[in-house]
């Protein structure tokens, strides 16, 4: 026999997800790390290249935590079977996918000008492409099942073993040949070989992507919490809150077409900004001796796709709201 979850929805439920201190702390930070990203001194030896280190190593550590996490949250539902631990492990694996998209973008980006291609098979790239591929299956998984708990319960064993593309994917360049440089800083067997001040900008950018990434959990967890209460109207579920009409009125009934009316004026302007900073480094292909337009590209690339997802994840948080305030 099936158990079906009620979602109370309070006040605070029912309104997109508002700016937040996170959210603040998310700005300062990935401001400063801006700046320190720039102004740092260039590499000796890729000169002004080197700037991209700092949004591209963030982004992939920064995958890796996104992925542990949802193996945490994964592990935590088997044991307690609490829901809000599979909303967890969700939300975490969708900003993780985020990240390692980033994360092969801004390789593509700083390739290109040093090897001279956008893409070369070799097994730093191909396995991270899988793990990408990889975790899209585990978001795809979650939507072809309807049922809470037994989508629960398949995603957090999928989420379980899909962490082992972790280590593979960090200790590839030690075990293979690889066109990719060896590692500067999480070295098994080394101390990092990195110069303090490039050292520091590199922390600074990676501490930034952490707090960005709690923001953009955050957000992704009310969405979660929204869109749960949602599918508990349609259910017939009761849910609580006076600003939730019967289950199965005409009211509820009309409410999801109504509120994503206006779909196309809230989110389209950003999709198409996504796939400008996608496109860009295809249209406009500078000459590898000018460094800092490929800087500038994957800089450009990097916060043109945080804001885009930010607003994304407001955009599902507005459209949920709207059906339950009907």
């Amino acid at each position: 026999m099936t158990t079906q979850h009620k979602h109370p929805t309070t006040a605070e439920t029912l309104r997109p997800a508002r700016w937040h201190w996170l959210d603040t702390a998310a700005v300062g930070t990935i401001g400063t790390a801006l700046a320190a990203g720039l102004l740092v001194p260039a590499d000796v030896v890729q000169g002004e290249l080197s700037r991209l280190m700092y949004v591209h190593v963030p982004a992939a550590w920064l995958a890796y935590l996104a992925f542990l996490v949802t193996l945490a949250g994964s592990v935590a539902y088997l044991v307690t079977r609490r829901m809000r631990w599979d909303r967890l492990a969700a939300a975490s694996a969708e900003a993780g996918v985020f990240f390692t998209g980033l994360t092969l973008l801004l390789g593509m980006v700083w390739g290109k000008p040093v090897w001279l291609v956008w893409w070369t098979w070799e097994a730093r790239l191909v396995l991270t492409a899988v793990m990408f591929f990889v975790y899209l299956g585990y978001l795809a998984l979650r939507r072809v099942i309807d049922e809470p708990e037994l989508r629960a319960k398949r995603s957090a064993v999928f989420g379980i073993l899909a962490v082992v593309q972790i280590p593979l994917v960090h200790f590839s360049v030690v075990w293979w040949r690889s066109l990719h440089q060896q590692a500067t800083v999480l070295r098994p067997d080394a101390d990092p070989q990195i110069d303090p001040p490039l050292f520091a900008a590199l922390i600074m950018g990676v501490v930034a992507f952490m707090v960005v990434y709690a923001a953009l959990l955050r957000r992704r967890m009310h969405v979660s919490r929204l869109e749960a209460a949602v599918r508990s109207v349609d259910d017939g579920v009761s849910v609580a809150g006076d600003a939730v009409v019967a289950p199965g009125s005409a009211t509820v009934e009309a409410a999801p077409s109504r509120a994503t009316h206006r779909a196309p004026a809230l989110i389209i302007p950003w999709i198409l900004v996504a796939a400008a900073a996608v496109v860009a480094p295809f249209l406009w292909n500078p000459s590898p001796d000018n460094q800092w337009a490929w800087v500038s590209l994957g800089y450009v690339a990097t916060y043109a796709s945080l804001i885009v997802y930010a607003r994304y994840l407001w955009y599902r948080s507005r459209v949920a709201s709207r059906v339950l305030a009907e």
